[in-house]
Parts: C-alpha cells; sequence; structure tokens
C-alpha cells in the first residue's frame, strides 16, 4: 500500500515542472561553460588609434559598398566597389594621395566581389599598376583579369575566361597573379542537382612578365550542392613553399571536410595537407578555428591566418603556422554579447607590416558591434585591438564607417582601409588610421 501511495505521488509530479527543471539546467550549464570559456580567452587591450576618413561612398558616379583596395608605389589608391556606379553594379575608383580627391575611372559590369568575407580581388605588385577581376559583360557569368595602369588611366584585360569560367585572384607577389578559377558544367542542367557535377577548380598562376598562364594544381570535381570554395588564399611561404586555404571545400586528398583546410604547394608541384581544421561542436565552437579567410606571409616564412567560424569564440581565430609545420592558435576571438565583444567577429583580412606585425579587420563586433581593427606582436606574443568602429547612434550616422573589409599600408607607413557601409551617405568609406611608430 505505501509502495502505491509513492507510485502516484511521481506520477503527479506535473510535466511542466519537469520540462521548467531541464530549461534551468541548461541555462546554468551553459553559464558556466561560457564562465570557464571567458576565463581561458585573455581580456583585450582597446587603444582606438586615430582615423581619418579620406572619402565617402554613396553619391554621384562613386559606387556603394567598396570592399577591396590596393595602393600605387605613389601612394594612391584603387578601390572596387560591389555595387553603385553608373550601371548599378560597382566601380572601380581612383583616389589620389596628392589632391585628396576620389573619382570613379570605370563603371564595372560586376566586380564578383561578395557581400561576405572575401580575398582581395584587387591587389598591387609593388608599381603604378593594380590587377583586378570583372565579368566580361553586363549579364555573363564570365569573369576576365585586367590591370589598370593610375598613371596612364588607361585599363587592359589580360585573361577571359571563356564560357562560365569564373576567375578571383587568391595572392601575388612581385612577379606572378594567382587565380582560382571555376568553370561550371552546366551539360546535367536540367538533371537534379545529384548528378550536375562543377569542372574540376583550378589554381592558375599568371605571369606579369611573360602574360602567359600556367596550372599549378586542379581540385577533386565536386556536386554544385556542396558550393565548396576551393581557395580563398594563396600566399609565399619558406624555401618557396605555397600555402592556400580553402574556407569550406572538401580536402586536396579526396572527401568533404566543412571546416575547411590548409594546403601547401612544393615547389616541385606535390600538393599536401598542412592543417585540416577539426569539426565544429555547439555554437560553432572548436579549438582551432573553422572556414578560413586569409593568409599572410612574413619574411622569416612564419603564415598566419584567419578564420570566419570557430576557436573558443565561436566567432573565428587568428593562428599561426611556422616553417617546420606547427600548427598555433594565437587568438580566439570573443563571443558575441551585445555590447561587451571586445575583440571582434568573423575577421575579413590580414596583412604583416615589414617589422613583422600582423594587422586585420573583423567587420563586426567590439564594443559598437560595427567592426574592429586588430594587432598581433610576435615578439611580445601580445593581441590589441587598435580601433574600434562606430558608436552608439544609427549606422547612418556612422562617419567614420562601419564594417571594415579590407586593408592596406600607405606609403608612409600607416594602414589604409575600407568599411562596407556607414560614413556620410552609408555607402562606406575609405579611410586611414595612424600607427604608432613600433610597426
Amino acid at each position: 500500500m505505501h509502495n502505491t501511495e509513492n507510485a502516484k505521488a511521481v506520477r503527479s509530479v506535473p510535466p511542466a515542472a519537469v520540462l521548467y527543471f531541464l530549461i534551468v539546467a541548461i541555462i546554468a550549464t551553459a553559464v558556466f561553460m561560457r564562465m570557464r570559456r571567458e576565463k581561458r580567452i585573455p581580456q583585450v587591450v582597446i587603444h582606438n588609434f586615430p582615423i581619418r576618413v579620406l572619402a565617402y561612398f554613396g553619391q554621384d558616379s562613386l559606387g556603394s559598398m567598396p570592399s577591396t583596395l590596393a595602393t600605387t608605389m605613389n601612394g594612391d589608391a584603387c578601390i572596387l566597389t560591389v555595387t553603385g556606379g553608373l550601371r548599378g553594379q560597382g566601380s572601380l575608383d581612383h583616389y589620389r594621395s596628392k589632391s585628396g580627391k576620389i573619382r570613379a575611372v570605370r563603371a564595372l559590369n560586376h566586380s564578383y566581389v561578395s557581400f561576405s568575407s572575401v580575398p582581395s580581388e584587387l591587389v598591387s605588385c609593388g608599381s603604378s599598376v593594380v590587377y583586378g577581376t570583372q565579368s566580361t559583360s553586363p549579364h555573363s557569368a564570365s569573369s576576365e583579369l585586367f590591370s589598370f595602369d593610375a598613371n596612364r588611366n588607361r585599363l587592359t584585360p589580360l585573361l577571359k575566361g571563356h564560357h562560365l569560367q569564373t576567375f578571383s585572384i587568391v595572392g601575388h607577389d612581385n612577379e606572378s597573379i594567382y587565380l582560382c578559377s571555376d568553370h561550371m558544367d552546366m551539360s546535367d542542367i536540367n538533371k537534379p542537382s545529384d548528378n550536375a557535377w562543377a569542372k574540376p577548380s583550378q589554381l592558375l598562376q599568371y605571369s606579369l612578365s611573360k602574360h602567359k598562364v600556367s596550372v599549378l594544381c586542379s581540385f577533386p570535381p565536386r556536386r554544385n550542392d556542396y558550393a565548396a570554395e576551393e581557395c580563398s588564399s594563396l600566399v609565399t611561404g619558406n624555401n618557396g613553399m605555397l600555402y592556400g586555404a580553402r574556407s569550406d571545400g572538401g580536402s586536396v586528398t579526396g572527401g568533404y571536410l566543412g571546416t575547411g583546410e590548409i594546403f601547401k604547394i612544393a615547389p616541385n608541384g606535390i600538393v599536401t595537407v598542412a592543417h585540416a581544421f577539426s569539426p565544429l561542436r555547439f555554437f560553432l565552437r572548436n579549438r582551432d578555428g573553422a572556414n578560413p579567410v586569409q593568409l599572410a606571409s612574413d619574411a622569416v616564412g612564419d603564415v598566419y591566418g584567419i578564420t570566419a567560424r570557430g576557436g573558443e569564440g565561436g566567432n573565428g581565430v587568428l593562428f599561426k603556422i611556422a616553417p617546420n609545420g606547427t600548427f598555433t592558435v594565437l587568438h580566439s576571438f570573443s563571443a558575441t554579447t551585445t555590447g561587451n565583444n571586445r575583440s571582434g567577429v568573423h575577421p575579413t583580412c590580414l596583412i604583416v607590416s615589414p617589422a613583422g606585425i600582423v594587422y586585420g579587420a573583423a567587420d563586426l563586433g567590439g564594443s559598437n558591434e560595427f567592426g574592429t581593427i586588430f594587432r598581433y606582436v610576435p615578439s611580445s606574443h601580445t593581441f590589441d585591438v587598435i580601433h574600434e568602429f562606430g558608436s552608439t547612434s544609427k549606422i547612418t550616422g556612422q562617419q567614420e564607417g562601419a564594417q571594415p573589409l579590407d586593408l592596406t599600408f600607405t606609403k608612409s607607413g600607416n594602414l589604409m582601409g575600407v568599411t562596407e557601409f556607414g560614413g556620410k551617405y552609408g555607402g562606406g568609406t575609405l579611410f586611414e588610421l595612424k600607427l604608432n611608430r613600433q610597426n
């Protein structure tokens, strides 16, 4: 009799109470784990170096939403925009450092720069000429590599893709432009997506002196529905070794990873995996980051990189691959908490100064949630934020811009960059950030 009454008491517990208890337990566990993670992520020092806006985008023939820029030998800058301009599909703009004036030099058909984290599609190789990519016609799915001479105001097509073939610039040096070529096979367009395959993407090397293109390597064929990024960045490491980043594509040895990898190409053409990023856990977190965005190398052969996701905070990491192949996470970008994210969310670009100091930008996060510019000093192993964009006002009031996407160095050694939004007209800004003398 006594056991029967106890059983009835147990059955009388309302299901809502059990659900409430489970919810409280889950929240308490999440808070506890969050506190443990925050203790493992060092607090970020904020400096907020002074910034000067050089130009505002979003009016007249200038495009809107600048995404990439490159500087010439005389200190001028060329900028590609995603939209706006005379045709509404972006523009190539030229900023003259001596006069401080900017003008649109070419309305583009389409710059093929996406709205998300992308590698630079406009690069300079130490002269008055910059290189970029654009569509061959307003409604074409093919693209071309072009050069623009800022002194002569001349744009010259260099390499045109065949039907449905697109190019994206993933790296460069003083002798070559490195391209990722993607050519879709539309023969199976009327069949289910499981049977529709893309032709193998290729890494191409375009010689600036010989004006010839050669194939570095080909990636395995993939299904269209994977929409994998075959290569997002390519840099030269130690002893002529090339390092490349695949943001979410399959391994060069076959398979599909989802979180991306870093591969390397030896001078003899052999391709191997330098680092495969681990699977993501809850809240897009893992130990080593996921979906690499961009790489940069220094004079001693160290290769630095950023990922868009993963890490202790789920918002990306800054990492290094030493010449001996050792992979090290240098910083995990902190978890997203409204008004309390200090290091930034989803880093977008990375560059290394002649002194070996690493600079980068995150297009979101920071105390004002409009992006940050950060710095890593290898000699002291310190990470700090040198500028936070925005304020507590609305985005249309951000005179300095919001969401930085690309950085480069000025002739005087400061940082020059573009923001995707904000500024006087809401279409983004071109800015200069004054650095201290340790850069």
